[in-house]
């Protein structure tokens, strides 16, 4: 294949990249992480109602819809996303998705310099950003309505600058690079062993690059000073309320409790989703086979950006056996490994093609077989509405006939709060199970389906509206309750809605 035409496909993989990352934008919150994106959406939805209040470090909303806080990282995208709501009138779903998309877009730029700066091989460069490009993880997460894709941005951009400090191009880059890596943890605290190599390599060679251990002891200060505040802060604002911050509430649930019980500790039924995770999502499986052939490499320039990648992704081991639950149940945990494995994948990728001369067509063919695999782990969360989120949305619309703007609803979607968001009610997530297995706000909890659909009530809910009638099957003998003591209001779609106020006659 002529160079011209390898440029062509080149050009076309990465615009196809770049569709893939907005394909998504416009849908509804539904399916993947369909509750984490709706209770940002649900903040957003109340500030443009009432009044953006980025210092008021809202986490989510979760377990009772929208009556529940936690406090924790910084809204960022739930302000932003709330302005430009506020000002254009653009749905939330598509500023919030979009927003993520952005950052990610942004993230390229700093991404291919520091490959440059380590490498100083656009063949690397072009592979490690095509890697990262169509990795399922940023395909997923760049356009979902989460803060991961702006945690690993700031990220990037921080090690852009750390590089450049290295590299001896600027002495001001370590200073730089400290305020974005703070940026970065006050976003997302748990990307802190990201941080680690960086701060590994700065005191190891601070004095012979001039710097000291006085720079080097500032460096470490700009990354801890700006999340320790912010952290302190969100703590005092959650005691004020009797809540607890979300740095507390995770090391609580998923840190500190008994290690030995099967949800906190490490086994054969966690171990598993976390290596199909690492070997389908990361880079896909193509990628993930050329990260284990990354001692290949022979050049010694890029074995040294090798054995520092190596090394990055060894510093999240402790966060995985302290949290394993955290990785198996929330992939976008693997986000900032995304950028380290695509290093690898390229710098393997280049070894083989100098090492046994692989011509271009074949080159072209193997980034097909990786544009296929990103396709196959990542077009159902981008496209695929789950058959059971199906219902959500009109029967939302069927209770914003019924239901006043001001009436609280109890709506029930299995755990997920994301029917509740697009009632455009008030009201509360309803989990219809009469056994509840809370590791949170267990006393929301307490008692069977019917005692807490009545104390829900008594605290002003007038509705109850179930998604999906085939969910009737979790708990018959609630249904049956309500059939008894309430009037039906509409039963003709795929959900029910019953009056709360009335009793059945």
């Amino acid at each position: 294949m002529k160079t011209s035409a390898l440029r062509t496909f080149w050009v076309f993989a990465f615009g196809a990249a770049a569709v893939l990352h907005l394909a998504g934008i416009f849908q509804p919150f539904l399916g993947n992480f369909a509750q984490h994106q709706t209770d940002y959406a649900t903040v957003v939805q109340r500030w443009v109602e009432t009044s953006i209040r980025p210092l008021d470090p809202v986490m989510r909303f979760i377990a009772l819809g929208k009556n529940r806080l936690f406090y924790g990282d910084f809204p960022l995208n739930i302000t932003v996303t709330a302005v430009i709501v506020k000002s254009t009138g653009l749905p939330i779903e598509a500023a919030g998705r979009g927003l993520s998309a952005i950052f990610f877009f942004l993230s390229i730029l700093p991404f291919a310099g520091s490959l440059k700066l380590a490498f100083k091989n656009q063949n690397i460069s072009r592979w490690a950003v095509l890697f990262y490009s169509l990795s399922p993880l940023t395909l997923i997460y760049g356009q979902s309505f989460l803060l991961e894709m702006t945690a690993l941005a700031w990220g990037i951009a921080g090690y852009y600058f750390f590089l450049k400090w290295f590299y001896k191009k600027s002495d001001a880059g370590i200073y730089w690079a400290g305020l974005l890596f703070s940026i970065m943890l006050v976003t997302r605290i748990y990307f802190a062993p990201a941080v680690l190599p960086a701060a590994f390599l700065v005191f190891r060679r601070a004095p012979s690059k001039g710097t000291g251990l006085l720079g080097a002891a500032v460096f470490l200060s700009f990354c801890l000073a700006l999340p320790a505040a912010w952290q302190i802060y969100a703590g005092m604002m959650a005691g004020q309320r009797g809540d607890e911050s979300s740095l507390l509430d995770n090391l609580r649930v998923f840190v500190t409790a008994d290690p030995t019980t099967p949800r906190h500790s490490m086994n054969l039924k966690m171990i598993l989703p976390v290596l199909d995770t690492f070997v389908a999502k990361l880079v896909t499986p193509a990628g993930f086979i050329l990260v284990f052939m990354a001692v290949l490499v022979r050049d010694q320039n890029s074995r040294a950006a090798v054995r520092f990648c190596v090394f990055a992704l060894g510093c999240f081991i402790p966060l995985l056996m302290a949290a394993p639950r955290k990785f198996v149940e929330f992939d976008y945990y693997f986000l900032p490994l995304v950028p380290f494995c695509a290093v690898l994948a390229a710098a393997a990728m280049n070894s083989l093609i100098s090492r046994f001369d692989i011509n271009k067509a074949r080159q072209a063919v193997f980034i097909a077989l990786v544009f296929g695999l990103a396709l196959r782990y990542s077009a159902g969360p981008i496209w695929i509405v789950p058959d059971e989120d199906r219902s959500v949305l009109e029967t939302a619309a069927r209770v914003r006939k019924i239901a006043p703007a001001d009436a609280r609803v109890i709506a029930s979607h299995g755990s997920s709060t994301s029917f509740l968001y697009y009632t455009g009610r008030d009201g509360w997530a309803f989990t219809p199970d009469d056994q509840i297995d809370a590791v949170r706000n267990q006393a929301d909890f307490e008692g069977t389906a019917i005692e807490r659909l009545e104390r829900m009530r008594g605290q002003g809910a007038r509705y109850f509206a179930l998604s999906d009638k085939r969910q009737m099957s979790h708990n018959p003998l609630l249904y049956q309750y309500l059939s008894t003591h309430y009037r039906l209001l509409d039963g003709q779609g795929p959900g029910l809605i019953y009056s709360l106020e009335q009793n059945g006659s």
